[in-house]
């Protein structure tokens, strides 16, 4: 067996991201009972750490953008990554909040291999 894994790190970001457009190299963090568990490198690149408080970031960064992290909706999404993970192999696996794991030993033939 040879199992791929896909990593989404800014998942829960992307989602709001994509949904409520801000101006370009705004500073965006997603928070998680009123500290930051996700950041956009705008963010950390001036000074915002996960684990600070949104009245840290906001001290921080006047014009911060912050949402208030959705799991259902990031795992929803998770979801739906996998279904689309399903047309190059039948075993695909979760792992939340924000990883697909994909068995590829049998789709390698199909696709010509690993070499990239």
């Amino acid at each position: 067996m040879l199992w791929f894994g896909v990593h989404f790190p800014l998942l829960g970001l992307e989602i709001f991201e994509r949904r409520y457009p801000t101006e370009v190299g705004s500073p965006i963090v997603l928070i998680d009972h009123g500290h930051v568990q996700i950041m956009n490198k705008r963010a950390g690149a001036i000074g915002i750490s996960i684990g600070s408080t949104l009245t840290t970031a906001h001290s921080i960064a006047a014009n911060l953008n912050h949402f208030n992290r959705d799991l259902k909706t990031e795992q929803k999404r998770l979801r739906y990554l996998a279904e689309a993970a399903y047309r190059y192999t039948s075993h695909v696996s979760l792992s939340e909040p924000n990883c697909l794991l994909m068995e590829m030993h049998a789709s390698l033939k199909l696709f010509g291999g690993i070499a990239l």
